[in-house]
């Protein structure tokens, strides 16, 4: 999909539209595509929150990962802030310490099961005994 068309797409109210434009951002470098995610992380559908925190992932800038903390923070699905997590762990371990007090501040059964195999995949076992204690 041209940029443009991922644009217009990004502004119709059919979430599922949005939803392929957030798609089509894969193939776009970080200095496109970061800016556009991050513009989308409050699109007010939280399956196109879930793509775009997904899509962050893939993108390893500074920007991404900030976006990423403030949807793991912030966000008030849990379904969103869980793949939040699962991105930032794609950072690698200098997620750890943030996944570790997201872990402790949010009790949804999701975002801890998805912290918890993250940092499982991590091999961070201080951290990992720290979550489980």
């Amino acid at each position: 999909m041209e940029l443009h068309n991922i644009e217009t797409a990004l502004k119709q109210e059919d979430f599922q539209i949005r939803l392929k434009a957030i798609a089509a951002l894969k193939i776009y470098d970080d200095a496109i595509a970061v800016p556009i995610l991050t513009r989308t992380s409050h699109d007010p559908e939280f399956l196109v929150r879930t793509f775009v925190a997904r899509g962050l992932g893939k993108h390893p800038t500074a920007d991404a990962f900030a976006t990423l903390l403030e949807m793991l923070k912030w966000d008030n699905t849990p379904s969103v802030r869980a793949e939040a997590a699962n991105s930032l762990s794609l950072f690698g371990r200098v997620s750890v310490p943030h996944l570790v007090l997201a872990f402790e501040r949010d009790s949804h059964w999701l975002v801890r099961r998805s912290i918890l195999a993250a940092i499982m995949d991590m091999d961070c076992p201080q951290d990992l005994l720290e979550v489980c204690s």
